[in-house]
């Protein structure tokens, strides 16, 4: 059974008392799925021996990804692609998920396969530098889109402004269904896919029904519009997950059970996990904990 983890379980794994027993029993239950924002994450992570600790406690956990074409999770845009080039050539792959091209080469292996590297602070400063500035950046669009995006609600039809009203669940199910949403999320990453666009005008109900990372990944950035920009309250960062949280909500579709220990995740997961076409475990780490010792 796949389990993908949240950057967050793995600090909660090098923190708990009983980590040795937990990292057997995971090993032994699980397939451990590991992405490129787990160890962009962790890369964040300043003090150099607790960043050792992380990427240890990752390689031990999903040994698979070492190895086998089948646990490294491509980023978010190379599955996105992957799905749009299958929808657009008509041919199925095997797997849109995952890294197969000279696994033994990738640059995930390779830091967890050689820890002194995650030790380097000339290779984590250049790396972290370049992690550090999505964030802020992604924060500050969406702060200073809420007051246009408030002025335009305005314009809204009664209907929108009526779904709008009804709350996340409700914008969901109207938005997700409506062809304008896909298009303009597509549109929004032409400048990666242009060979493409000409291909999938008037399919974006077909590909969001067939392709769940898709609707997943609309489904999230629908919500983080909702709760950033429309709600009245607790719209502000504190209260909500960032670009690495958002980003690795999509990995649902390529996962049996998502585990996080972060809290504004955990609401965002299991409410996007409802849209998906077969039943996704969404479990708090606590709740991973039980399951994985007690059972």
């Amino acid at each position: 059974m796949r389990i993908y983890f949240d950057t967050s379980v793995f600090n909660g794994i090098v923190d708990s008392p009983e980590a040795s027993l937990l990292v057997e029993k995971l090993r032994s239950k699980y397939s451990v799925l590991l992405s490129s924002l787990n160890l962009g994450e962790m890369l964040q992570t300043t003090n150099p021996t607790r960043r050792l600790k992380l990427f240890i406690v990752a390689s031990r956990v999903a040994d698979g990804a070492l190895t086998a074409s089948n646990s490294l999770l491509l980023t978010p845009m190379q599955i996105i692609r992957n799905c749009l080039i299958e929808y657009t050539s008509n041919h199925k792959e095997n797997d849109l998920f995952f890294v197969h091209d000279e696994i033994e080469k990738h640059p995930a292996r390779r830091l967890l396969m050689n820890p002194s590297e995650v030790l380097d602070e000339v290779f984590v400063n250049e790396t972290r530098n370049e992690l550090s500035k999505v964030e802020p950046v992604h924060h500050r669009r969406l702060v200073e889109g809420r007051e246009d995006f408030q002025i335009r609600m305005q314009d809204f039809q009664t209907g929108d402004k009526q779904v709008i009203s009804r709350g996340r669940v409700s914008v969901l199910r109207h938005f997700l269904n409506d062809t304008s949403l896909l298009s303009s999320l597509i549109n929004s990453l032409m400048d990666r896919f242009e060979e493409i666009e000409k291909k999938i005008n008037g399919h974006e109900l077909l590909i969001l029904k067939r392709y769940d990372f898709i609707r997943y990944f609309a489904a999230v950035h629908l919500i983080e519009i909702y709760d950033r920009q429309i709600k009245q309250d607790k719209f502000g960062k504190r209260h909500n997950p960032g670009w690495a949280d958002n980003n690795q909500i999509p990995y649902l579709a390529a996962t049996d059970i998502f585990v996080t220990r972060d809290k504004n995740q955990l609401d965002r997961v299991r409410l996007v996990s409802r849209f998906g076409q077969r039943r996704v475990c969404v479990w708090s780490y606590d709740r991973m904990i039980k399951e994985v010792l007690l059972s």
